[in-house]
């Protein structure tokens, strides 16, 4: 990754442009450097390094060592500096779900488009499954939420697959059990399905280009998905049986 590259992930956190510049450059030279020294090796203008020096020591991502009449600086691993900065978000998440009142979604059909909102909205609803997570999905697409499945088989939640892309064996390893629903070669078809609890279902296409998210409450999209996964199981267990 380019130092641009990094610096354009730094203002992500909240980094300003001449912020991130300045804090790449102490990381980089991993030595305490005064702020001549760092608004030459950064061709940056001087007075705007004193500054941005001053946000960086407030938000705790450089420090100041004193060195006589003069001020030499350090940067804090951004390893620290990082989870003290998801930490922050986690507590203000949680103090602004606490303050605002999640809408009604009863018999609602919703729409979003996406990568990142395909993330959020997929992310949520396996974490509010309590009971059962049923999915179909195509390896591109499943990818996404390994992690967030793995999380949801731990707290116990009963998961069911099945596979648009005929994967070969072995498989990719992120389906448990894997029902496989198409006959053609294997291709990442760019679909997925997901029911919690036989309550909500998300479904998307379109993935990478331009996923299209649907969103849904409504008890005959949902059966229907459910009777999908029910029909292939029963198909399966019948070509098992002895003839």
């Amino acid at each position: 990754m380019s130092n641009e590259q990094i610096i354009e992930q730094l203002q992500s956190f909240g980094f300003s442009p001449i912020e991130a510049r300045v804090y790449l450059t102490l990381a980089t030279e991993n030595a305490a450097l005064t702020g001549y020294q760092i608004a030459k090796m950064a061709n940056l203008p001087r007075p705007n390094v004193y500054p941005a020096l001053r946000r960086l020591v407030l938000r705790g991502a450089c420090v100041e060592q004193p060195e006589g009449s003069s001020v030499r600086y350090m940067a804090v691993p951004f390893s620290v500096v990082g989870q003290s900065h998801v930490k922050n978000l986690q507590m203000q998440v949680e103090q602004l779900a606490q303050m605002i009142p999640e809408p009604s979604e009863e018999n609602m059909v919703t729409r979003v488009e996406g990568t990142e909102a395909l993330l959020v909205h997929g992310r949520r609803l396996i974490e509010r499954a309590t009971l059962s997570l049923d999915v179909g999905s195509s390896v591109g697409l499943i990818t996404l939420f390994a992690d967030d499945l793995a999380k949801a088989r731990e707290r116990g939640v009963n998961q069911r697959y099945l596979c648009f892309d005929n994967c070969p064996v072995p498989g990719c390893g992120l389906c448990v059990a894997p029902l496989p629903i198409t006959l053609e070669n294997f291709r990442q078809t760019g679909w997925l399905s997901m029911i919690r609890d036989k309550q909500e279902a998300l479904i998307v296409t379109g993935y990478p280009t331009r996923p299209q998210v649907l969103l849904t409450t409504m008890e005959p999209v949902i059966f229907s998905l459910n009777m999908l996964i029910n029909l292939r199981e029963s198909l399966i267990s019948v070509s098992k049986l002895p003839r």
